[in-house]
Order: structure tokens, then sequence, then C-alpha cells
């Protein structure tokens, strides 16, 4: 797992794009600090039928 110490300091874009992070997971860079977006829930396989 790929650490990342923010403290007192603030990530680049071009740090941030080049950090591997964790397998599976997504980030988002805020205001200098990734931070990890909530998982996408599974799509249900139904299709709507409302008309």
């Amino acid at each position: 797992m790929a650490e990342i110490s923010t403290v007192g300091r603030r990530m680049s874009l071009d740090a941030f794009l080049a950090w591997d992070g964790e397998p599976d997971r997504r980030y988002q860079l805020i205001d200098g600090v990734p931070v990890m977006m909530a998982s996408v829930s599974p799509v249900s396989p139904q299709a709507s039928t409302d008309a």
C-alpha cells in the first residue's frame, strides 16, 4: 500500500498524477490532499419498465 504524508505540505497535481494510491481505489485531489472517493454501488441488471 502506498502511504503519503501530507502533514505541513500539499501534493501538487503532477505528484498526484504520478502517485499510485491503493489498488482498486479512486482518489480525487482536494486542496492538495488526496481523498478516497466513495465506491460505486453495483447497478441492478433489471431494466426499468417505467414508461
